[in-house]
């Protein structure tokens, strides 16, 4: 796969790929961080840590499409700093007295500016891309989804062991500040715009996103069981909590699986079919949860999450080509907020479940249960064929206000 996807200019799309792996590695430090911080320094119990975390997912549910609308509207650039400073400010009140109010106001405020960022770049992503390419680019932009779950969780552990939780919500803010510059520094304009600038109304931009976003809810609702309780889970199996052994460690296998994979795909997932490839994909998924549940040594472990790498490598582009393929390009962003609700609907879902079934049944059956997500998600795939996309051919122009 080259460096620089088709459509884009490289330095333009590194800032942006940068500002993404800042934000998410912020994701990936604050997400197996929270629930530590709830149940260790406040005293709560896993049920507690879903009821938290998940409510603050819904409030990003809530949120997301307005936000992408919004987007459409003002700009990716600026809806994209606006992001990281509220993420930013977020993080910000988790450094204040510890209370689980500030643990809820501080997630919620996170939140939305996190999807805020990625809604905008996304759309940003996909406005620059070539339509016989945007897989490709999408795929190498979301590379940096998986180098933040890499990175995130391994910085986090570290800090809240050496220097606890204070030294873990410092980093996250120096990263949004870092993912603002990125933003900043990147151009005014967008590469690509098109000359009707009317946006689809919310009928049609639902319509076209409604199946792919339910799908990403399913599929990602096991993602969230597994960020938020696989270290308490093999920890629980005997397995370390750090080291190049240890539980976090197994984040950076599952990371490094998809970028290999996704890397050794290269222009492939532009020829493939997104639903046949979307179907293969939960398959690997749901091996790599049922892997992690029966885990209690590193290398199983390992197996279980290259399995989950190899599936959620084609997945991200695959589920986004179907969102995007019927949406008008100046309601691009809008779409991908309705698909980023389903994300953040499957990742309030995911806490709350993978809570209860903690506390009632153990870690095991907490990832047994995010496999059978990604079954109920290969359901809704499946149940009927996908209807071809249309293939407009908008004007493209170059448009400064919409920077």
């Amino acid at each position: 796969m080259s460096l620089t996807p088709p459509g884009l200019l490289g330095g333009r799309f590194w800032l942006l790929f940068a500002a993404s792996t800042l934000v998410c590695t912020t994701t990936g430090t604050v997400t197996p961080a929270l629930p530590q911080y709830i149940q260790h320094d406040l005293g709560h119990s896993a049920t507690v840590v879903g009821i938290v975390v998940g409510a603050a997912s819904i409030l990003s549910v809530i949120a997301n499409p307005a936000l992408g609308r919004i987007t459409d509207h003002v700009g990716r650039r600026r809806m994209g700093m606006s992001g990281a400073l509220l993420g930013g400010l977020g993080i910000g009140v988790l450094l204040l007295v510890g209370s689980l109010w500030n643990v809820v106001g501080g997630r919620a405020l996170f939140g939305i500016g996190a999807i805020a960022l990625n809604v905008a770049l996304t759309a940003w992503v996909v406005d620059a891309a070539r339509s016989d390419a945007r897989g490709r680019a999408l795929g190498m932009f979301g590379i940096s989804v998986w180098i933040g779950l890499a990175a995130g969780p391994q910085i986090g552990q570290t800090l809240l062991h050496e220097y606890g939780f204070t030294a873990v919500w410092l980093a996250c803010v120096a990263m949004q500040v870092g993912a603002f510059g990125c933003v900043a520094a990147a151009p005014r304009r967008p590469w690509t715009a098109v000359v009707d600038k009317t946006p689809q109304k919310w009928g049609p931009v639902v319509a076209a996103t409604a199946r792919p976003s339910a799908i990403a809810a399913a599929a990602w609702t096991g993602e969230s069981i597994l960020m938020s309780f696989l270290i308490v889970h093999l920890v629980d199996r005997g397995v370390p909590a750090t080291g190049p052994t240890g539980a976090a460690a197994i984040f950076t296998v599952f990371s490094a699986s998809v970028v290999g994979f996704r890397l050794l795909l290269g222009a492939r997932v532009d020829r493939w079919r997104p639903q046949a490839t979307a179907a293969a994909s939960l398959a690997a998924t749901t091996a790599g949860y049922v892997a992690l549940a029966f885990a209690s040594s590193f290398p199983v472990a390992a197996v279980g999450a290259a399995l989950l790498g190899c599936g959620f490598s084609p997945l991200y582009p695959a589920l986004l080509m179907l969102t995007t393929g019927r949406l008008h390009p100046n309601s691009r962003a809008a779409g991908l907020g309705v698909f980023t609700s389903g994300v953040e609907l499957g990742l309030a879902v995911g806490v709350f479940v993978g809570g209860v079934l903690m506390d009632r049944a153990g870690g095991g059956a907490a990832m047994l249960g995010a496999a059978g997500f990604q079954i109920v998600a290969m359901v809704v795939l499946l149940c009927r064929p996908w209807a071809p996309s249309p293939s407009p051919s908008p004007v493209p122009v170059t448009v400064a206000a919409k920077a």
